[in-house]
């Protein structure tokens, strides 16, 4: 495979040699006047010939033109066009300043890939190149986005080698249906999952459709909004270019830990006024079986006595009669140092050409993570290929894109077999790094770890692991005929192909005899051990074939779309397990104990369209556009599954319209904008969480029947319905949405900004509701329910410093704000819960945002002091003391919205001679988030809020005390809770239940990017005769993170699910990570 490539390489450049030895070669690169940055995509052409490229990604190019050629033409839309000499220099740099009074010219990617002028749309949209989604070399697109466009919210909801992204677009509309945003590349509908697919090096530019109004001509499926992802074509002229980045991941925070008190599960320690107060050792360094003692040396808890430096037994004895005996001391670093320093590798080359008739682009690149959890790996290869061909009216073109990504890492599949969960339950005493080799290490192993009841984290890294391939293949034919110079039919045939596969495994250990003989405090014969194989498939099938004009008569013109647009989405899955291993290490299905279990599925669903779509336009300022879409669907009824969507919008661009505007030289261009449309999704459940499977929404209106349980029995079946009723005739969910906005520039693009007002109406929400069991089923499927959400999104961009040497400063920065509120719930439901479980839980309420967090509390007084009831201390009779501890409230309150009301974007660039320094940061508040981990924290006496009072008697705060039973109440000022175990695990009322405890608010600043880039000059790379482009990158991610005093946490964005029930952590997650890299970048 390395010799076929490097003969393959070795011939593209012979070629590429050849072509250019025909001609001229000249090179050179193409800035903005206003920020001095390259310009990509800028037209590049030699004057009087069809001889012509485009710049790249910093603004550099390369051109062979014919010998007789004297004069470059550069060109953009929205700059002013410049022609400029070629003389005797192989070298010619240019510099494009705006065409102020053209702004409206710039070409925005809208629905169905068809490219529309910026003046010519009513709604809001925002376009980000290839340079602003990868300048800090992001392996997931959508990460790139993260803070730069109003309205869009990109939430990594956890960390690790290939991170979930979830992303949104003005809030929520459905309460149990899909929330994200649909994607759409090179015009093609496809799936969420192919974001992690794609190589973000091979993006030209993504378009932010950010509502309904913007992206109605998709009809069902536009109530979410669109990303339109165009990826990269080739040129005219022969180029090749090489990438390479490395990058270190490492934790950017950790949960506060308390790093002075050592193992021990006991209430009531320390010395009190009774008579029998528990001491902190065993004498003469005993191991304390009985655990009557502070110190417990095997206890996973670490509520024991203050570290004192002495040397103390650490877990029990073995079976060979050794005993590890350690200083009594904290080793915070420990427990950090677990956590790699990842290294990741970015490598890529792209190959480009053709001519004025044909198209050529090829690009390979390879990503290898090692993730911060030891032995994680992710690899990911990517291939693209496309072409096009004119063929006199006909051109012809095709785009291919094949991602093959494979991941090894540790599966969290239950809380005791967790990463997370096992670092939690190791104290800090522990050193933990010397426990990595546990097959030969005998305080390693399970047998002689010192934690009697969880594992040693390493263990569990080497013995619960998860392969999974993915292999993902997207394309798509284009055909386009056109038929005069105005009008043009086009046909586009786009498929996309996922096949995935794991294995999911948990290695048996059995205990020793000695152990098992009840001769230590470790319970069980040790883990059982499974293997789970998982197969799956996804192929989406979409069709569009089209006919477009665009006419001109006189003072108006028009453009518009007539076509028809067909769907098919085909899954299938296949899973099988056993449930426990016969022998270690063997990881087959034949090589277990007991039954297989298993089951599979495949789904099979269809979606037929017609669609218009027309663009009025008169005298170059006022556009009325509108839209409308039929839609059919297979998964509802048959007699109820047609339904038509309509939009409609329209622009004015005031400058334009208004002579005394025209010569007004403080303002470069004004536009007042509005829409309104109707669209919808269909809400049946189609994300299964098995793999890639996806029904959507196929076998959701009739009763499915699944094994009974202990069946199959022998030669008997026995099944059983889902009971489930849906309601006849269930409708899809509709969105109504509005929306006005202003655009404006001012000084020459020195100052331009927007602002938008959004209102959304979803109705007819798909709820399911419990029934009477006496109907013989539990729950209905109907129509009902309305969400509403209303906004403002503004954004603005500001050039402060712009001289004649180059140096230019540019700040700008984006603000959403979005009311969203449950204007009413099915059959009078007070409340719909979203999640389950937990003292803290996700739902929807009438009246309230959604999702609304709710949970247990605290019983407070009247001034909002919390009530206390008095206790004594269990251990020691004789103690005279009164304690008292607060009183858990027998309901559940509102701590209020998870996802963030107000979201502020900023980014700053100097740029000079070449030389570019960026940052990017974002700011998300006005919401709260459930930190479930602080639950363990306190639970296994880690955290520092468990510490927080030295482990000593306190007042509790805030607090009231009665003296009469409960009739009155008083400020509590001597009243004393005790501080130990007892208060913050093991009464389990008294703190580790109550949720309020562990809601904070879910604010943070993060310094999204920071980039320090060079872009060598080109007349110095053209003396080399073959290198036409050089640029050096460094750069950070999410280098800083700010979260308030009261968040000892983790990462507010992180979330258990990637569903609608976001803003609730776990401890099956891991630690919140920062990056720091370096790229290079070479254009031959």
């Amino acid at each position: 495979m390395k010799k076929f490539t490097l003969l393959f390489l070795l011939a593209m450049t012979s070629l590429l040699q050849q072509a250019f030895a025909q001609n001229r070669s000249i090179s050179g690169r193409v800035t903005d006047r206003t920020n001095s940055q390259g310009l990509p995509g800028v037209t590049v052409l030699a004057k009087g010939t069809t001889v012509g490229t485009s710049t790249n990604s910093d603004g550099t190019f390369v051109l062979s033109v014919p010998a007789a050629a004297t004069t470059l033409t550069f060109s953009f839309v929205g700059y002013t066009t410049i022609d400029q000499p070629i003389g005797t220099s192989a070298t010619i740099n240019a510099t494009l300043a705006p065409d102020t009074k053209e702004l409206g010219e710039v070409v925005v990617t809208a629905a169905l890939g068809i490219q529309r002028q910026q003046k010519e749309i009513g709604y809001a949209t925002a376009t980000l190149d290839t340079k602003e989604i990868t300048q800090a070399r992001v392996t997931n697109v959508t990460n790139g986005l993260a803070g730069k466009v109003s309205g869009l919210q990109i939430q990594t909801i956890g960390s690790g080698i290939n991170p979930q992204v979830r992303v949104t677009l003005r809030g929520s509309r459905s309460l149990t249906g899909n929330n994200e945003a649909l994607i759409v590349v090179d015009g093609v509908i496809t799936t969420n999952d192919v974001l992690a697919a794609l190589s973000p090096d091979d993006i030209a530019n993504i378009s932010v459709l950010k509502g309904a109004n913007a992206a109605a001509l998709y009809g069902s499926q536009a109530s979410n909004g669109a990303l339109i992802i165009t990826t990269k074509k080739g040129g005219t002229t022969p180029q090749i270019t090489l990438s390479q980045t490395s990058q270190i991941e490492s934790v950017s925070f950790l949960p506060k830990f308390q790093s002075d008190f050592g193992p021990g599960a006991n209430s009531w320690n320390g010395q009190r006024p009774g008579q029998n107060s528990r001491a902190d050792f065993a004498p003469n360094g005993a191991i304390d079986t009985n655990e009557d003692y502070a110190y417990n040396s095997f206890e996973n808890q670490q509520f024991g006595p203050r570290f004192d430096g002495t040397l103390q037994p650490f877990g029990e004895q073995l079976a060979n009669g050794d005993i590890q005996m350690l200083t009594y001391e904290g080793r915070p670093n420990e427990k950090r140092n677990f956590w790699n320093h990842a290294f990741q590798v970015q490598n890529g080359v792209t190959f480009s050409g053709g001519d004025e008739k044909s198209k050529f682009f090829a690009s390979y690149q390879n990503v290898h993570n090692n993730g911060i959890v030891p032995k994680d790996k992710f690899d990911r290869n990517t291939f693209r290929i496309n072409a096009s061909r004119e063929l006199d009216r006909l051109t012809i073109g095709f785009n291919v894109s094949f991602s093959q990504q494979r991941i090894d890492q540790t599966n969290n599949t239950d809380r005791d077999q967790s990463v997370y969960w096992n670092w939690f339950n190791t104290s800090s005493m522990a050193p933990l790094t010397s426990y990595k080799d546990w097959q030969n290490d005998q305080y390693a192993n399970p047998n002689g770890y010192y934690n009697a009841f969880y594992f040693n984290p390493y263990w569990i890294l080497d013995n619960n692991r998860t392969n999974n391939r993915q292999n993902t293949l997207l394309g798509n034919i284009d055909l386009s005929y056109k038929i005069t110079d105005w009008l043009r039919v086009q046909y586009r045939l786009g498929s996309t192909n996922i096949n995935q596969s794991s294995l999911t495994t948990q290695n048996k250990f059995v205990y020793n005899a000695y152990i098992r003989g009840g001769n230590t405090n470790k319970g069980g014969a040790g883990t059982t051990g499974y293997v789970q194989d998982l197969s799956s498939n996804l192929n989406r099938i979409n069709s569009d074939l089209f006919v477009s004009m665009d006419k001109t008569f006189g003072d108006y013109s028009v453009q518009a779309i007539v076509g028809n647009n067909v769907q098919q989405l085909d899954s299938r899955f296949n899973a099988v397990s056993s449930t426990a291993l016969a022998t270690p290490d063997l990881f087959n299905l034949s090589n277990r104990v007991g039954n297989l279990a298993g089951s599979d599925a495949s789904a099979k669903s269809r979606l037929y369209a017609f669609y218009a779509d027309v663009t009025l336009g008169y005298k170059d300022y006022l556009y009325l556009h509108g839209s409308g879409r039929f839609d059919n669907t297979s998964v509802l009824d048959a007699n109820n599954r047609s339904f038509f969507y309509p939009g409609v919008d329209a622009s004015f661009i005031f400058t334009n319209a208004i002579p005394a505007l025209k010569d007004v030289s403080f303002l470069d261009y004004g536009k007042l904008r509005g829409g309104i449309s109707k669209v919808s999704q269909v809400n049946l459940a189609s994300n299964t969480g098995i793999g890639v499977y996806q029904t959507g929404g196929a076998y959701a209106l009739n009763s499915t029947y699944s094994l009974g349980g202990g069946f199959p029995y022998g030669s008997l079946a026995s099944f059983t319905a889902n009971g489930g009723l849906v309601q006849p005739g269930l409708l899809p969910e509709t969105t109504r949405s509005i929306e006005a906005g202003i655009e404006l520039s001012f000084l020459k693009r020195r100052v331009s900004g927007a602002v938008t007002y959004y209102a959304q109406k979803s109705t007819a929400q798909t709820v399911q509701t419990s029934i009477s069991g006496a109907t013989g089923y539990s729950s209905l499927l109907l129509n009902a329910g309305e969400v509403q959400n209303r906004g403002v999104e503004a954004d603005l961009n500001i050039v402060p410093v712009r001289l004649d040497n180059g140096l230019t400063i540019t700040v700008g920065g984006n603000f959403n704000y979005n009311n969203n509120k449950v204007i009413s719930l099915p059959g009078g439901l007070t409340q719909l819960a979203l999640s389950t479980g937990g003292n803290a839980q996700l739902y929807a309420k009438p009246g309230l945002p959604y999702p609304t967090l709710s949970g247990s509390h605290y019983q407070r007084t009247e001034d909002g002091r919390v009530k206390m009831a008095t206790t004594r201390n269990t251990y020691d009779a004789s103690d005279p003391t009164i304690y008292y501890y607060p009183l858990k409230a027998a309901d559940n309150i509102d701590f209020g919205n998870t996802q963030p009301k107000f979201k502020y974007g900023f980014n700053a660039s100097a740029t000079y001679k070449g030389l570019t320094l960026s940052g990017q940061g974002e700011l998300r508040t006005g919401y709260v988030v459930y930190n479930a981990i602080g639950e363990d924290l306190d639970f296994t006496g880690s955290g520092a809020r468990s510490a927080m009072y030295g482990r000593q008697d306190f007042i509790y705060p805030n607090s009231a005390i009665s003296n009469d039973n409960g009739a009155t109440y008083v400020p509590n000022t001597t009243g004393f809770t005790p501080g130990g175990a007892e208060f913050w695990a093991q009464n389990s009322t008294w703190n580790r239940t109550v949720a309020e405890n562990y809601v904070t608010s879910g604010k943070f600043f993060k310094i999204r990017e920071v980039s320090l880039s060079y872009a060598l000059p080109a007349a110095l790379l053209a003396q080399t005769g073959f290198i036409k482009g050089l640029s050096l990158n460094v750069y950070g991610r999410n280098i800083f993170t700010w979260v308030p005093k009261e968040n000892i946490y983790t990462d507010p964005e992180f979330s258990f699910s990637n569903s609608n029930a976001i803003g609730i952590n776990t401890n099956l997650q891991t630690p919140p990570t920062k990056f720091y890299g370096a790229s290079l970048n070479a254009t031959f």
